[in-house]
């Protein structure tokens, strides 16, 4: 378990304090304090919510590991479940590709292949209603969980041990846009989540080194671009400018929803607002 610890705090997923103990840099035997931070990276690539220190030396009883993923996202500890997320941190690429990939079917199923709406929003409500029921079957039952964490481990995210997936919200974010507003606003916010969502992500990761908001300068700004290039797509290039900028920001505050279901609502109310 040290040699866990060691490698999430040097990869960033553990925020570390000495808190007036020694510290050893190199994490061989951990003291002082530290906190879990990568479950809640949105795509900007920083902490949408910092969780507790924990001192690592009044933890539990010695049997017990005293930081594990899935302790993290407050949960018992199950050693199974543990192994299975350890799989699954980092940037995660097929996953941003897999996140990609979706949107951009939708799209073109809508334009390209002349889907109607009504049909885009039967197949939907079919796959959000399969993704609600998988989600409530794997944080009811432990085993399931350990299972999906196995077969999709390069699909998966370490936050969704003890909550809804990604996935579920995508689903329902694309089912609730082609419901409540028009086919072309639908799209528009479809697409933003399906490039920018992870483009931002990436970058953020890997380079968001100075804040904003909940999110990172770099990650806000690639957000931004990649957005504001898929909006022209769809509308003039100052709406496209104004909207992309207004996404990214809310994108970056600090609100406890998941981006998958905030971005592309938001892109489609602006869009209607201003008359895009």
């Amino acid at each position: 378990m040290h040699s866990l610890v060691a490698g999430l705090y040097h990869k960033g997923y553990l925020e570390y304090s000495d808190g007036g103990k020694s510290h050893d840099p190199a994490m061989t035997r951990p003291t002082g304090f530290c906190r879990a931070s990568p479950f809640l990276i949105g795509s900007s690539g920083m902490d949408h919510s910092n969780g507790p220190w924990i001192d690592w030396d009044q933890r539990s009883p010695p049997h017990q590991p005293p930081v594990s993923m899935s302790q993290t996202e407050k949960g018992p500890y199950d050693p199974g479940l543990s192994e299975a997320i350890e799989k699954t941190v980092g940037i995660q690429p097929w996953r941003r590709v897999f996140h990609a990939v979706n949107g951009t079917l939708v799209v073109l199923a809508l334009t390209v292949f002349g889907m109607e709406v009504p049909t885009a929003l039967v197949i939907m409500g079919v796959l959000l209603a399969f993704a609600m029921v998988l989600d409530a079957v794997r944080l009811l039952y432990s085993k399931w969980n350990i299972l999906f964490f196995r077969t999709f481990s390069f699909l998966a995210s370490p936050r969704e041990a003890r909550k809804i997936a990604s996935s579920t919200w995508y689903a329902l974010s694309v089912f609730l846009v082609l419901l409540l507003f028009s086919r072309t606003h639908a799209m528009a916010g479809i697409l933003v989540l399906a490039w920018a969502d992870p483009a931002a992500s990436v970058v953020g990761q890997r380079w968001g080194k100075i804040p904003f908001l909940a999110g990172s300068v770099r990650g806000t700004g690639t957000f931004f671009l990649v957005a504001s290039f898929a909006l022209i797509l769809f509308v003039p290039w100052k709406v496209a400018l104004v909207t992309g900028a207004a996404t990214a920001i809310v994108e970056a505050a600090p609100i406890r929803l998941d981006d998958n279901l905030i971005v592309p609502l938001t892109v489609a109310g602006i869009l209607l607002l201003i008359g895009g």
